[in-house]
């Protein structure tokens, strides 16, 4: 299958807790996005990424830092990070940033993956 694409935003129980109002929020947990609700990262932090340097990476994303930010900003960004692996020749990538963040630090998670050319065997 040539051109598939995963862009996925994890949601943890607890944090929808806190979403929801049914859990108190610690210190250190940012709230969640739902209903519009935004947060402010300070900085980005990216795994798994070995065919685009992380400095490209930051250079992306870099217009994100240091003001509110909503659920469809993340998925824009996520976007952007997956535009750019494409430009690159990478078919899938999935770009991962789970809803539990800590201390305005944003954690990307980067599954690079290539589909190779399939050949046909002669019959």
């Amino acid at each position: 299958m040539l051109g598939i694409l995963s862009v996925i935003l994890i949601h943890s129980a607890p944090f929808d807790e806190v979403a929801q109002g049914t859990a108190v929020p610690k210190k250190d947990t940012e709230l969640s996005l739902k209903g519009g609700r935004t947060i402010v990262v300070r900085e980005i932090q990216f795994s798994g990424n070995n065919a685009i340097p992380t400095k490209q990476l930051e250079d992306l994303t870099s217009f994100y830092l240091n003001k509110p930010i909503a659920a469809a900003d993340l998925s824009e960004m996520q976007q952007k990070i997956v535009s750019l692996y494409k430009s690159k020749g990478y078919s899938q990538v999935k770009v991962l940033i789970p809803s539990k963040q800590k201390g305005g630090v944003l954690t990307v998670s980067i599954q690079e993956g290539r589909i190779m050319s399939s050949k046909k065997s002669p019959t």
